[in-house]
């Protein structure tokens, strides 16, 4: 029985959203789950702290132009190397890309940008300015946004972090799988149950018309019948409780 797992459905746990947002506030990160097509940025979840400095370089086309490529190459570079990749981008920021699988099967990334990769000195000022003067976007915005004055988050603090949290979202994954798994089972025990019951009724209805038939011959068969057909009523209504029951779960 092969269960299929969408990565939208880690969402519906509050401790997962509580753990991305606690990753997004201690590294100062704008983190997201996408779904798995590789090459559109298809985020399934909302984007915790979130910056304007998106806005400012998306309205510019600097955004599409160069971010949105560079994320695609580095989700291409993530399912070769089956682990989480890291690069710095042309405004100084450490950003990554984690494929998330189930079964061998790619079903979505963790992503993130907008940690500061080190101490933005002159240089970084001068380079800065320079592509705002290219395309167009206040450069403030941008420097405010990466943190131009806050402390350099380390590459051992950002990765032990990540690992948590991937760790983590696997963790879920395979609970949400196992409880679908267990569920289909449920099911199945449960329709046959059902068609056992159904059985059991039109076993008592036939016998009923059986004993009709005999007349006062039949009238021992008849209690027998109106029996059989009380369990068979009885275990359908049970049935229709239990299924609902598992749909109830299915959801949770």
């Amino acid at each position: 029985m092969k269960i299929k797992v969408e990565i939208g459905e880690i969402l519906k746990s509050k401790e997962i959203n509580k753990m991305l947002e606690n990753f997004s506030r201690d590294l100062e990160i704008s983190v997201w789950i996408a779904g798995p097509e590789i090459e559109k940025i298809n985020k399934v979840s909302k984007t915790w702290k979130e910056k304007p400095a998106k806005k400012e370089i998306k309205k510019c086309g600097f955004l599409q132009a160069n971010c949105m490529p560079e994320r695609i190459k580095m989700r291409k570079k993530a399912i070769e190397k089956k682990g989480p990749v890291d690069e710095i981008c042309p405004l100084g920021l450490h950003i990554f890309t984690c494929p998330v699988y189930y079964n061998e099967e790619l079903i979505g990334f963790f992503e993130g940008d907008g940690s500061k990769s080190k101490e933005l000195d002159k240089t970084y000022e001068e380079e800065i300015e320079k592509i705002s003067k290219k395309w167009k976007f206040n450069t403030e915005i941008v420097k405010n946004c990466i943190g131009y004055k806050t402390r350099v988050k380390s590459t051992e603090e950002m990765y032990s972090m990540m690992e948590m949290v991937i760790s983590t979202i696997n963790i879920y994954v395979k609970m949400i799988a196992e409880r679908k798994a267990f569920s289909k089972e449920l099911e199945t025990f449960n329709k046959s149950i059902k068609q056992t019951a159904r059985s059991l009724q039109m076993l008592g209805i036939n016998t009923a018309i059986e004993s009709a038939r005999l007349g006062e011959s039949g009238k021992g068969i008849s209690v027998v019948a109106n029996e059989i057909k009380k369990v068979g009523d009885s275990v359908f209504k049970e049935v229709t409780l239990v299924g609902d029951a598992i749909r109830r779960f299915k959801t949770k």
